[in-house]
């Protein structure tokens, strides 16, 4: 296995020190940003930050996603087109070793490359609380680190499959990049949608806490259906206030931490699946 590894990683040189870069030079603006943040428990987050943070934490999020279609890419799709495939399979015991060879270096690469922007961003969370936190997280995804690694691991599978079949640079980048937001788009709506089923009332200063809004319940903490909050709603502001309240609910640190487990997973096995599945294609592939 280590021959394979120095070798893969003496092709995808310029691609590592590219996406190494890339994931270092945001992680340490995250990092210094995390530094600079007051004590938010007795300051106010101010507001130059408060606009700059969304930009790095999409940059967070974007940039291990970009190192999976990198990485997938060169891994599969580069080798045909520079033709090199024909010699890697003619001196490999068998195309389904070869490929998990590959794959295995391809998510190790992966992750080693977010490996910074994973410590930033944990940092980070830390510092603003889990109110902020949520606040601040771009388009309301869970901010964690290890989903962040786990949506870069599937959309590399993702580009794998594409790359094995298509055998074309720039169009496997395009598609994987196409089928991979599409890909996690379904994904995080099913979740979105399961964390919905989960939340309750919340306080919002336990570390682990993810708050996911507001909800009306009654004086007694009970959270009300929609039908029964939409006609709370049009009561009178005095009518509403003797019967219900707004409250914060979202995930308690024990559930928060069930569901990230539980989404890691169903990454962790949708990523195996089209590795699984590009074994195969490449079993029965020209080179």
């Amino acid at each position: 296995m280590l021959t394979p590894v120095r070798l893969m990683i003496s092709r995808l040189r310029s691609e590592l020190v590219v996406c190494g870069l890339l994931s270092g030079v945001v992680a340490l603006f995250g990092i210094a940003i995390a530094v600079s943040l007051p004590n938010l428990g007795r300051e106010p987050l101010p507001e130059r930050l408060s606009e700059l943070i969304p930009y790095v934490r999409e940059a967070f999020l974007v940039v291990p996603i970009l190192t999976g279609i990198i990485v997938g890419t060169s891994l599969t799709a580069a080798e045909f087109d520079v033709g090199t495939s024909v010699f890697v399979w003619s001196i490999a015991a068998n195309r389904t070793r070869w490929f998990l060879e590959t794959a295995g270096v391809g998510l190790m690469l992966v992750a080693v490359c977010w490996a910074p922007i994973g410590i930033a961003e944990h940092i980070l969370s830390q510092r603003l609380g889990p109110q902020l936190d949520a606040q601040l997280s771009p388009m309301g995804l869970d901010s964690s680190a290890m989903l962040m690694l786990s949506r870069a691991l599937l959309t590399f599978a993702v580009v794998c499959v594409i790359g094995m079949v298509s055998g074309r640079t720039i169009p496997t980048v395009l598609l994987g990049a196409i089928a991979s937001i599409l890909l996690l788009a379904v994904l995080e709506t099913a979740f979105f949608a399961w964390r919905d089923v989960q939340v309750e009332p919340v306080d919002p200063t336990l570390a682990g806490t993810l708050p996911v809004g507001s909800r009306v319940a009654t004086l007694d903490g009970r959270l009300v259906g929609d039908q029964e909050a939409r006609s709370a709603l049009s009561l009178e502001e005095t009518q509403f206030v003797d019967r219900y309240e707004w409250v914060l609910v979202g995930l308690s640190p024990v559930a928060h931490a069930e569901t990230d487990a539980e989404e890691f997973a169903v990454f962790g096995a949708a990523t195996l699946t089209l590795l699984a599945l590009t074994s195969r294609i490449a079993e029965s592939r020209r080179p």
